[in-house]
């Protein structure tokens, strides 16, 4: 059976009303087996739920994760009775054997028909309301055309009342390679990864993880990657900025903006593991350009970007004013602080309108 035409396809996302943006958290498997489960969500802040993930094999069938509890019905059925949808994720992120077997079931129309039906049969089977890829990421023009040809057969095979959406990426370094408009009559969002900016293991400056705006000339931004989005033709409302719960540690660097020679020692920590530094060794910056806080720390190299609550209200308060579908959160539990929550407190003022 040949595939069909993309123009055969109902407009998703151009067929979501306006009204109150989404708020998709991601939820990844593992969080249970450390004691974050589904009765730790706070569900009042979400639309969505990410169920995070299963994984493609390169012939087109689908890996069960062993890395947590799944299926995870709790999950689903705390989910539906907040009037929460849940969706599953598909792909690990940049692991590179994912980021192969992508590539590889999405060079033919068997494998991809193959990858479209498990798919389809899994959410049936668990009750989830869709699907969104994370395929990190297409690397050629071909990768580009076989994801679209992906994204449609997938779309077919869920049928009515399933969502679709795929994570992207913020900048055209991995952005030219998605087939944005050829996409976006079947998708109903793009998660936009507006995080990871600056890192030390890749950077030649200790820049911001996620600034809402540059905080100097040339500077990766949220809102850079919102208007990439813009250019490239995609609805304000099929575009959902993602909010990092989450920094970027530089070990080496004494100040914001300092030249580097990657890769340098840092690491990734979750906000849980940065809010307990203020005042402890560490004292608080904020970037005012940026709209970002930072912490430098006391008497010995070390620089922390971040978002707080203050920053992630910022973007919220930008997802609203411009139009935007919503935000996503990468990811749920990263902010538990004495049984608070405080980013997704933060939020939550996007759901209250």
């Amino acid at each position: 059976m040949p595939e069909r035409s993309i123009h055969s396809t109902r407009a998703a996302g151009e067929r979501r009303p306006a009204g109150t943006p989404l708020v998709v958290g991601y939820y990844p498997i593992w969080l249970a087996n450390g004691g974050f489960t589904a009765a730790s969500i706070d569900f009042s802040a979400l639309s969505h739920v990410a169920h995070f993930a299963v994984v493609p094999a390169a012939d087109g069938s689908i890996q069960l994760p062993d890395w947590g509890p799944f299926p995870e019905p709790a999950l689903i059925e705390r989910a539906r009775a907040a009037g929460v949808r849940t969706i599953l994720v598909v792909g690990t992120g940049d692991d590179a054997t994912v980021t192969a077997n992508f590539a590889a079931l999405a060079r033919d129309n068997a494998t991809r028909r193959a990858f479209a039906a498990q798919l389809a049969t899994l959410v049936a089977q668990h009750g989830y309301d869709g699907v969104d890829l994370d395929w990190e990421f297409p690397a050629s023009a071909a990768d580009r055309a076989n994801l679209t040809r992906v994204v449609i057969v997938l779309r077919d095979a869920l049928g009515a009342g399933k969502t679709l959406s795929i994570s992207a990426p913020p900048t055209d370094d991995h952005g030219r390679w998605f087939d944005l408009p050829g996409m976006a009559p079947v998708i109903d969002w793009f998660g936009v990864m507006a995080y990871d900016l600056s890192g030390a293991g890749w950077s030649t400056i200790a820049e911001h993880n996620a600034p809402l705006y540059p905080g100097r000339s040339g500077e990766p931004s949220a809102s850079g990657a919102v208007a990439y989005y813009l250019a490239r033709g995609i609805p304000r409302r099929q575009i959902l900025l993602g909010l990092p719960f989450f920094g970027q540690r530089f070990e080496t660097a004494t100040r914001l903006f300092q030249p580097l020679t990657p890769p340098t020692p840092g690491s990734a920590p979750d906000y849980r593991e940065i809010a307990p530094l203020l005042g402890n060794g560490w004292t608080a910056q904020r970037d005012p350009a940026a709209q970002a806080p930072y912490l430098l720390r006391d008497g010995t190299p070390g620089l922390i970007s971040y978002d707080d609550a203050g920053s992630i209200a910022a973007k919220c308060d930008y997802i609203q004013a411009q139009g935007l579908g919503g935000a996503t959160v990468w990811s749920l539990g990263k902010d538990l602080l004495d049984g608070a929550q405080p980013l997704i407190e933060s939020v939550r003022r996007l759901r209250a309108g």
